[in-house]
């Protein structure tokens, strides 16, 4: 995990009250955790994909991801030109998900996320 690759540290969240922000869910309490400091760039989402060929554009499951999938790349394994260390986007949750899973992580669910905001 401390590859050049995956070079984003992972900080400590503190747990606490969670109080979402729609209205209508309830207020709960979420453990401390850790999230990356940073997003998932394209060139490490690329590493990914060529280690997991099955979440390639061409090659993914319609049901695993919509028409969207990474719409910006040039191909299954071409990034646009530039953007290398951009974050990722078009890329659906089930993919996320095992993208964390390959590196040891987990996705922070909605309320991990919105106490870390």
């Amino acid at each position: 995990l401390g590859s050049i690759l995956y070079a984003s540290e992972l900080l400590p969240v503190a747990g606490g009250k969670y109080v979402p922000f729609t209205e209508g869910f309830p207020v709960r309490m979420i453990a401390s955790f850790e999230m990356q400091s940073h997003p998932v760039t394209n060139r490490q989402f690329l590493e990914f994909l060529k280690a997991n060929p099955r979440y390639q554009r061409s090659r993914i499951a319609r049901i695993l991801a919509d028409s969207n999938y990474l719409g910006s790349w040039v191909g299954d394994i071409t990034l646009p030109a530039g953007q290398e260390h951009r974050p990722v986007t078009s890329v659906s949750w089930h993919v996320a998900r095992q993208y964390c899973r390959y590196h040891g992580l987990d996705l922070p669910t909605l309320a991990q996320w919105e106490l870390a905001a």
